[in-house]
């Protein structure tokens, strides 16, 4: 079901996005919660030794940084970035 066919369903059939999703993969809830819980669990663990660690998201890549993205100038920070990745694809910005 692409985008626009999932939205019709919420749209005309009163369904949720969650429902769509576990009516065809009825563990999908459960191992983004698992995975989400690791990579807090990283995240924490990382923050012993960086307190100021954080995970960012721009332009599909999620980086593990050892700070902030951005410096208070608004310039970015990129050489705190740790390691980054395209998988899973996260988009970035705001509602």
């Amino acid at each position: 079901m692409n985008q626009a066919e999932a939205m019709e369903a919420i749209n005309n059939d009163d369904r949720t996005a969650q429902e769509l999703l576990l009516d065809v993969m009825p563990n999908a809830v459960t191992r983004f919660n698992r995975v989400t819980k690791s990579l807090n669990a990283l995240l924490v663990d990382v923050r012993k030794h960086f307190p100021d660690a954080c995970y960012y998201s721009a332009s599909d890549i999620l980086c593990l940084m050892l700070g902030d993205s951005h410096n208070d100038n608004s310039e970015p920070q990129r050489e705190l970035v740790v390691t980054a990745t395209n998988k899973p694809m996260i988009g970035g910005g705001d509602w």
